[in-house]
């Protein structure tokens, strides 16, 4: 009889809170991590990458885009164990310094869009929902502004 060593696979959720934990180099089904950078399928679909900022705080560059119903899951787990951890997720595309300014404009085209739904609205909770979201674009916006201003520097 053959000696077979059986690998017991790792579940995506507990990568996505491995990974918001500060472990490294780990592996689930379709979902891994290297370094500061967790993937979904392969190194073409960065989710998140931790970065570090002057004054510390925990913050992520996490990818907006879009791939497939299981990334969009891994995506779901990520974004849940890194807010959990303390993390802000600042969305930018591909988690890609390099497209800060591109993301700014996306962030004020949906603002500008949001804006627009407040006018009509009806209902409390989504008119809450939108302010919210408007929020959370401005103080990604703050923040990659602030980026871009000092990489300009």
């Amino acid at each position: 009889m053959k000696n077979c060593e059986v690998t017991k696979m790792i579940k995506n959720y507990d990568v996505a809170k491995d990974f918001a934990n500060g472990e490294s180099d780990i592996e689930g089904n379709n979902m891994f991590s290297e370094g500061n950078t967790i993937y979904s399928y392969g190194h073409h679909f960065p989710i998140a990458v931790k970065v570090r900022v002057l004054g510390g705080g925990k913050v992520a560059l996490f990818n907006p885009n879009s791939y497939s119903n299981s990334t969009a899951k891994h995506k779901g787990y990520v974004e849940s164990a890194l807010s959990n951890n303390g993390y802000k997720l600042i969305r930018v595309i591909g988690c890609n310094l390099e497209r800060v300014e591109e993301q700014i404009e996306t962030n004020k085209k949906e603002m500008a869009e949001l804006t627009d739904k407040l006018t009509r609205v009806r209902s409390p909770d989504v008119e809450q929902g939108y302010k919210r979201r408007i929020e959370q674009l401005k103080e990604d916006n703050d923040f990659l502004m602030d980026y871009a201003l000092k990489r300009a520097i």
